[in-house]
């Protein structure tokens, strides 16, 4: 603890309570987060403790730095949503304008920015040994390419206080396994600094071109200065330049480009086919190698993996290394695949042991759940035959691209952020599970098949009764829920789990699959879906953006019970909204109301209405579909009210259903 939290201490509580309160003192200095990672919680009352002290009797000028740095940090990683320039305005009326505080934090503020730099160049002149400041002082020479003092800060600042032992480890090994002379992209704090620090204050792999992507992406004059001294004339005078372009213009004859696995955002606009994983970074080659060699070697013989898989630490530095440890795990599943996949003793002692090594990671990083789906798919059941009678080719053409990104519901303040993946078009139909069952049942697989089975469905009792006449009548009418082309419904959540791995064995074992790259089929989580149900746009409440279910004209935007529209919430589906059987004259007269009624009345075919954003149909309505967890579904269903239809609400429904249905989410797996 440092000496003026001790006085402060002395000054506030009193000496007979200093002993007890010595390890209880809950403020703490702001740790950036480099070199300490801690929950939303923390920030969150770290912000409020810091702002009371400040504003308080006892405030320093220390106190309001530490109030403004942790409250920004609580609005960055917590629920904070402090005004930073009110509390900045507040500290500037008792801060020196000539010191070290307030100068600071008036780059802070901007900081990024041209405007802001003299304010930090001012800090540091005022108190030149405040490592805080190190960092972007760092970042500043760099953009001005002055990288003699960045090299000697960066020694100074990891003297001052040291960058945690695990992250340095992870820097080491995402160097190590770079081709000599490479330029290494990077895009954050704790994969690229200490990067640097290794080459400047250490001597190793000084011969790699450390390039920090968000940086060159920022400013422009960086951005240029560097492509000149890599030899490469490339015009980026608008301004603007995505990452996919830049790294585009980095690609040389004379040098390996590789991309560190940190930065998979940024590499989403890339061709997958010419991405090859190495260990912690991606080699873009427009010519396949060898990286399965290069996986073993990295792991066998050139990592450093004691404070990988051993750590001794437990502390906030050892939080910011098992985060960063998130990115072993792509190249140890596939290291791990490729031992199972070999016959010797030797090769499945390893594939033991790396799969002990993921799961460890996977725990401290919090990803246990993600990681283990990923451990299993080879142990599962073989369910698909040899001749499944579906290729991949087709399954990829109804799959859509849903691209990293956030969205926020009206409902809540929080932003949600989800990785990319791909949907279904549309939900699973009739004819696409009953492949599934028919060659579960080639194969006299009983008991998946008992599994799987969709239960009989009595439509009828959901239809008016007495006067509509026969069955035939109505669905030649509205459509047959048991028709090809609508959604499947009435099956258990087995089934539908069952049917997403019958899916992937099919699909992964057409040799004539587009790139060769093996996916996983699943369903989706509520945050997958409530994105890929949003189309991309923030705050929607249905799919198609609008607060409201029916388009100016009056038309309904979804199949669901019209007759409950604006009815009472808990209302059992009769035929209308008064709960009586309704004539052929009523029901005619209902369905032609506005030119334009919803056009059916039980589920309709998968591709019906108006795909959303994202290009995918009945996000809202049809059928409600499953999630992955427990019982719950999502989208609301042709027996629902409008209410269900919302992105944001979650309904617990039993399986198997009349009404419930499910789509798969596709994704990567290697």
């Amino acid at each position: 603890m440092r000496l003026w939290v001790y006085v402060l201490l002395c000054a506030c509580v009193g000496t007979q309570e200093l002993y007890a309160t010595w390890y209880n003192f809950s403020p703490q200095p702001f740790t950036d987060v480099m070199r300490g990672r801690y929950d939303a919680e923390y920030y969150d009352a770290q912000a409020v403790e810091w702002g009371e002290i400040a504003e308080g009797e006892c405030a320093t000028d220390e106190s309001w730095y530490e109030y403004y740095k942790a409250a920004d940090y609580a609005n960055k990683f917590g629920s904070g949503a402090y005004d930073l320039d009110n509390i900045f305005d507040a500290a500037a009326q008792v801060l020196d304008p000539e010191g070290f505080y307030l100068n600071y934090l008036q780059c802070a503020r901007i900081f990024g920015s041209e405007e802001g730099w003299p304010y930090l160049l001012k800090a540091h002149a005022a108190e030149p040994e405040r490592y805080e400041a190190y960092p972007a002082l760092i970042t500043y020479y760099t953009l001005v390419g002055q990288m003699e003092k960045r090299s000697e800060l960066l020694v100074k600042m990891h003297r001052a206080e040291p960058i945690p032992a695990g992250v340095m480890d992870y820097n080491y090994n995402q160097l190590v396994g770079c081709p000599e002379g490479a330029v290494l992209l990077t895009v954050g704090d704790a994969d690229t600094y200490p990067s640097w620090l290794l080459q400047t204050g250490f001597g190793f792999r000084s011969d790699i071109e450390v390039l920090n992507l968000s940086l060159l992406l920022m400013n422009e004059a960086h951005r240029q200065r560097t492509l000149t001294r890599l030899g490469l004339e490339v015009e980026t005078s608008s301004g603007d330049m995505s990452a996919a372009d830049l790294i585009r213009a980095l690609v040389s004859e004379d040098r390996a480009l590789m991309l560190a696995v940190s930065g998979r955002p940024y590499f989403q606009d890339l061709s997958s086919e010419r991405m090859f994983l190495t260990g912690l970074t991606f080699q873009y080659s427009d010519s396949p190698i060898d990286n399965l060699s290069l996986l073993h070697e990295n792991y066998t013989q050139n990592w450093r993996t004691e404070t990988v898989f051993y750590p001794l630490a437990s502390d906030a530095g050892q939080r910011v290394a098992d985060e960063l440890g998130q990115n072993y795990l792509p190249a140890l599943l596939e290291l791990r695949e490729f031992m199972r996949r070999r016959s010797t003793d030797q090769a499945s002692e390893m594939a033991s042991r790396l799969e002990g090594q993921i799961r460890n990671l996977a725990a401290r990083a919090g990803v246990s759940t993600e990681v283990e789906q990923f451990l299993s798919i080879e142990e599962l059941p073989q369910l698909a035959s040899a001749d499944a009678g579906i290729k991949a080719r087709r399954i990829e053409r109804q799959y859509k691209y849903i691209p990293d990104g956030s969205f926020r519901l009206p409902s809540t303040e929080e932003s949600i952020s989800v990785r990319g993946f791909f949907m279904s078009e549309t939900e699973v139909s009739n004819a696409e599970y009953q492949l599934f069952l028919e060659d579960l049942l080639r194969q006299r697989m009983f008991e998946y098949l008992d599994s799987s089975a969709v239960e009989d469905v009595d439509w009828l009792s959901y239809l008016p009764e007495n006067e509509l006449g026969e069955y035939s009548e109505i669905i030649s009418r509205f459509g047959d829920p048991a028709g090809d082309d609508n959604p499947v419904v009435n099956m258990t959540r087995r089934g539908a789990e069952l049917y997403a791995i019958w899916l992937t064995q099919a699909f992964n074992a057409d040799p004539r699959r587009a790139d060769e790259r093996k996916v996983r089929f699943r369903l989706p989580t509520k945050e997958e879906w409530q994105y890929a149900a949003s189309g991309g746009r923030q705050m929607a409440s249905y799919p198609w953006g609008g607060p409201y279910v029916r388009n100016a004209q009056g038309c309904f935007l979804a199949n669901f019970n019209t007759d409950l529209y604006e009815g009472p919430e808990e209302y059992i589906y009769s035929g209308s909204s008064t709960g009586q059987p309704l004539s052929r004259e009523e029901l005619d007269a209902r369905l032609k109301s506005n030119g334009c009624p919803d056009g059916v009345w039980l589920t309709a075919s998968v591709a019906s209405y108006l795909p959303n954003d994202f290009g995918l149909y009945n996000m809202a309505g049809n059928v409600a579909e499953l999630l992955s967890s427990g019982s719950e579904t999502a989208g609301g269903s042709w027996l629902d009210e409008s209410y269900y239809l919302q992105i944001g609400v979650v309904k617990e429904r039993n399986s198997p259903h009349p009404s419930t249905g499910f789509r798969l989410l596709m994704e990567y797996v290697d």
